[in-house]
């Protein structure tokens, strides 16, 4: 892993990231940008460089960024965003396909909307873009968990409402070890993180998105609700699929996900 994570440090921003395949050297660049996690990111660059390896099989150069190390109690998605494309210029990323899940959708959007120059193709995964009462409900709930400072009560939960029931019951017992995990200061990001997505309403400046987008998700997302899609789609007249039986991380439940990605974005 030390051999793919590094840190990206321009105009004050300090953000680690992971690079699959030769920086520069693919014919196109895929920018992944993950959901919230109560852990750093990087701490699965293993495994997401062994996920989307057919990309780098393709020709791509695939990068994963995490949120800037440092931000205080209010830092928005749109910043987020912002953050993100600043550090792509300084990486020189140019015009990059763009693959976003749940607040990393949000943040891709964003970036679609007010930096459409940076983004080639836009596949988002389980997101939304304005809020509906599942989505407050969620955030409202992570961030009074995340108060609590009590690992175990935001793990268990987080765990429960991003995956099916079956996936959580066949992965239950290596989910509980990871429980207890979690540092003050890991739980106030997860908390700031989880109130920006509370803020976030980017649906009147879909229209603004000309690039080609292609969106997923599940009927009973019991973290932001499968709506979001939808609607999203209505305004985008753009193709959208949804996962029967699946969590909200669907991604990581349906077999050969990122292959089906590959040829979007081919």
């Amino acid at each position: 892993m030390p051999d793919l994570v590094r840190t990206a440090v321009c105009d004050g921003i300090e953000m680690d990231y992971a690079v699959f395949g030769k920086a520069g050297t693919g014919f196109r660049t895929l920018v992944i940008l993950p959901g919230m996690s109560l852990h750093p990111v990087m701490q699965s660059a293993q495994i997401v460089a062994h996920t989307f390896a057919p990309f780098v099989k393709g020709g791509y150069t695939v990068y994963l960024f995490d949120r800037k190390k440092h931000f205080g109690d209010s830092y928005s998605v749109n910043e987020m965003a912002e953050d993100t494309y600043r550090v792509m210029q300084s990486l020189g990323i140019g015009r990059a396909d763009v693959y976003g899940t749940s607040q990393g959708g949000m943040m891709a959007l964003s970036l679609a909307v007010h930096h459409p120059e940076a983004v080639r193709r836009l596949a988002v995964a389980s997101t939304l873009s304005r809020q509906n009462p599942t989505s407050l409900h969620t955030m409202r709930t992570w961030i009074e968990l995340s108060a609590r400072e009590s690992p175990v009560e935001l793990n268990r939960d987080v765990f429960r409402r991003v995956y099916s029931p079956e996936f959580h019951a066949r992965y239950e017992k290596a989910f509980e070890r990871f429980e207890p995990e979690g540092t003050s200061e890991e739980m106030r990001r997860f908390g700031v993180m989880a109130a920006a997505s509370m803020e976030f309403d980017i649906y009147d400046e879909l229209p603004g998105i000309k690039c080609p987008v292609s969106l997923y998700g599940v009927e009973d997302d019991t973290v932001l609700s499968g709506q979001g899609v939808k609607e999203m789609a209505e305004v985008l007249h753009c193709p959208f699929r949804m996962f029967p039986g699946r969590g909200h991380a669907f991604y990581d439940e349906v077999p050969h996900f990122v292959e089906s990605l590959l040829e979007f974005f081919v």
